[in-house]
C-alpha cells in the first residue's frame, strides 16, 4: 500500500468518525470538520504517483 493510499484511507476514516460524532452530539462544527476531511480525501484522489526513472 502506497503512502498516498494510506493518507486517503486515514482521512476518510477520520471524516467518518467526525461526521458520526457530529450527528450524535448535534454539533454542526464537528460535522463540517468531517465533511472537510472527506473533501481532503477526495482531493487526494486526483494526485498521481510520480514516475521514477
Amino acid at each position: 500500500m502506497t503512502p498516498l493510499t494510506t493518507a486517503r484511507l486515514a482521512l476518510a476514516l477520520i471524516a467518518i468518525i467526525l461526521f458520526g460524532w457530529g450527528i450524535r452530539t448535534n454539533d454542526s462544527a464537528i460535522r463540517l470538520a468531517g465533511i472537510g476531511f472527506l473533501l481532503a480525501a477526495l482531493v487526494l484522489r486526483f494526485f498521481k504517483r510520480r514516475d521514477r526513472g
